[in-house]
């Protein structure tokens, strides 16, 4: 069940109803069971999947809580990651990796395509995530539907943001009784998302589509119009997706975090990730970067490899195809630079503060817009040809 169907209001509704009828201590297996429902509708071995990985996720959990020795306790936390980016890897990459391997040997390997399951990018994050604070003993006592209304939590299990446990923990606790301000918040940001997904996103397809397929593109000039409604259309299509989440979680008096802060009035390109998908880059940064620059804390040109790589990272968590792993280095590239200092210019710092806060922001969009080609194509061929056709403008 995806937000867009016509019966995903009618079913929130409803669950939202039936779940403040309940008594308190039957909430969150109501929830849990409405999630097995919601997931459910996308096909029941994609449910299976995600219910297997959950089981597996929750008793590697309770082995790393009842390993005595730290050796066990990694082994376990090793085990368990691994296994939770093998499903990843797997359902997520494996027709890129077969693509690739055709195209190098020119053989046919007639694979099946393989079906990407519903919200596998968010749930394995959360599942990784899990498995970390537990091993460092982080996480706060709680029971299997603790843990399961967690990992199934249907407004988050489509499309995030990526929530953390402690935080979803605390805020099923506080949510005891219902709460009107939270109900109306709730509201909305679904009626926010609705308008930035439907009215705005989609209405923009129509001037951004063409750019999916550039060899057909014959005025260079119109990709760059494009590149600049696309910025909005891809801004609009995530956040709207996003805040329909987060409302529909408020419904129930649970808190998800915000995952879009107005990015693109920011100062910077540090500044425009912070605020772009703002759970998916701390958990980045939480889980990979931070780990990489504390390990290597001595070492400059190791916290610029750890820029450019967990971007890179970034990159293919978005989509499994070259092109966005493109996407990913083109931004850890500009970080890099932004990092070193690389066009810091003299007595730039004499420019009022307005001033440069306004340059800085039209760079950023600028920078970020002419990103977009590794995004909004499915093939790294498509995007290099996009450029060609920008280029070609200034030749």
């Amino acid at each position: 069940m995806l937000f867009n169907t016509f019966i995903y209001p009618f079913f929130l509704a409803a669950v939202a109803a039936i779940f403040w009828l309940l008594p308190n201590r039957f909430r969150l297996i109501f929830l849990l069971v409405s999630s097995v429902v919601f997931y459910g509708f996308n096909g029941v071995k994609f449910l299976a999947l995600v219910l297997l990985l959950s089981v597996c996720t929750y008793g590697i959990g309770l082995k790393i809580k009842n390993a005595t020795h730290i050796i066990e306790k990694k082994r376990y936390l090793f085990i368990g990651i691994a296994a939770i980016l093998c499903v990843l890897i797997f359902f997520k990459y494996s027709n890129l990796f077969l693509i690739t391997i055709e195209s190098l040997t020119g053989g046919n390997l007639s694979f099946k395509h393989i079906f990407l399951p519903l919200g596998i990018s968010f749930f394995t994050f959360e599942f990784i995530h899990y498995l970390v604070e537990m091993y460092y003993g982080r996480l706060t006592d709680h029971t299997i539907v603790d843990f399961f209304s967690f990992a199934l939590f249907f407004p988050t299990l489509a499309s995030g943001p990526i929530k953390r446990f402690n935080k979803f923990f605390e805020s099923t606790r506080n949510s005891q009784s219902f709460s009107k301000s939270f109900f109306i918040t709730g509201l909305f940001f679904i009626l926010l998302g609705y308008v930035q997904k439907y009215l705005v996103a989609d209405n923009l397809v129509e001037q951004t589509a063409f750019l999916s397929s550039p060899a057909l593109v014959s005025s260079n000039k119109a990709v760059l119009s494009g590149l600049f409604f696309y910025s909005f259309r891809i801004y609009f299509d995530f956040a709207g997706l996003s805040n329909i989440a987060i409302g529909s979680a408020l419904l129930f008096g649970i808190m998800v975090p915000i995952n879009f802060s107005w990015p693109y009035l920011r100062k910077d390109l540090a500044s425009f990730w912070k605020y772009w998908h703002m759970s998916l880059t701390s958990w980045i940064r939480d889980y990979i970067y931070m780990p990489l620059v504390f390990h290597f804390r001595n070492s400059k040109l190791i916290t610029i490899f750890a820029v450019v790589a967990t971007m890179a990272l970034i990159g293919l968590w978005h989509g499994a195809s070259w092109n966005f792993l493109f996407f990913g280095l083109y931004h850890g590239v500009g970080l890099a630079i932004l990092q070193i200092k690389i066009f810091s210019i003299k007595y730039y710092e004499l420019v009022p503060k307005w001033v440069r806060y306004g340059i800085g922001m039209v760079a950023t969009f600028m920078f970020v817009t002419l990103g977009w080609p590794f995004f909004v194509t499915s093939s790294l061929h498509d995007s290099l040809l996009l450029y060609q056709k920008i280029f070609a403008i200034f030749i």
